[in-house]
Order: C-alpha cells, then sequence, then structure tokens
C-alpha cells in the first residue's frame, strides 16, 4: 500500500511511546479540537513498532541523550487534558529509534 499521512495521539505525559508502523516519518505535531497529535506518513499496512516522544515546557531541561525536535504545540487556557488553567506549549521531541512491541 503506498504512504499515506496518518494520526498518532499524544496524552499529555511528559515521556510516552507511541505505537506506529514501522519507518513512519513524523512531519508535525498539531492541535485538533482540544487534542494534541503527531502527523506522520507511513504505510499503515506495515508491522507495529513503539516510538518514545518527549513534551516538555518552555524552561523544562532536556535529558542528555540526542533528541531530535518535532514541533511547537500551543493549547488554550483549561485544558483538562494537561491540567492547566494556563495556556500550554509543548515542545515535543524523539529519539528516532524504533522498539519492538
Amino acid at each position: 500500500m503506498p504512504d499515506v499521512i496518518e494520526q498518532f495521539e499524544l496524552k499529555g505525559k511528559h515521556q510516552q511511546v507511541v505505537e506506529m508502523p514501522v519507518g513512519a516519518a513524523v512531519i508535525t505535531v498539531g492541535v485538533q479540537e482540544g487534542d494534541v497529535y503527531l502527523y506522520a506518513y507511513c504505510d499503515p499496512q506495515a508491522p507495529k513498532i513503539k516510538r518514545h516522544f518527549l513534551v516538555v515546557t518552555n524552561g523544562e531541561g532536556l535529558p542528555e541523550e540526542p533528541r531530535h525536535y518535532i514541533g511547537t504545540f500551543f493549547l488554550p487556557a483549561i485544558s483538562a487534558k494537561y491540567l492547566t488553567r494556563k495556556s500550554y506549549v509543548g515542545h515535543v521531541f524523539t529519539d528516532r529509534k524504533e522498539y519492538p512491541l
């Protein structure tokens, strides 16, 4: 099957694992109806793997291991998912590795 653009939800945790098809190329991060998604082009029929992602806010330290910047997203004030009454800015990083399920 040819590659298509798929979305994968980020759940609001600092560090998290997302299940994706092998070889998925993450192209951006965005907000849709208050939820945060990664967008990647991939073959949806490919076997699934795990990818690690990190969401940090302004002023937070980054781990020392190499990280690849995906993008920045903005959420308006009072987002239940991120448990904040202020607007929220998140910066998404990945280690670019694929892990078996």
